[in-house]
């Protein structure tokens, strides 16, 4: 969406996407409906897949950040290096072609 340049990187307010529901749940709206946010071609599947990879989902990451940045940077740098060692930086690349293809 162009928010950040850099991952964890921080942008002002709730992301644009953020879906949220009148019982407190809140939902990713690239995940829900990406296709109202993808310039890539494909199906929902695909890119739902995609940009799953793609924000972490499932990692954890919205739990680092509201702390002192002494400690948050270090966990941040942490959970990258262990996500990029599961799902590897071909796996990433794929889902950006896939996620920004025009």
């Amino acid at each position: 969406m162009g928010l950040v340049k850099e991952y964890g990187d921080r942008a002002p307010g709730p992301c644009p996407a953020l879906i949220e529901h009148e019982d407190g749940r809140a939902e990713c709206g690239m995940v829900i409906r990406p296709k109202d946010y993808a310039r890539g071609r494909g199906g929902a599947h695909d890119l739902r897949a995609a940009v799953k990879l793609l924000i972490g989902a499932g990692a954890g990451c919205d739990e680092i950040g509201d702390e002192d940045p002494a400690t948050a940077d270090a966990k941040l740098k942490e959970m990258q290096e262990a996500y990029l060692v599961k799902h590897g930086e071909e796996a990433l690349r794929a889902a950006a072609a896939k996620w920004y293809a025009v």
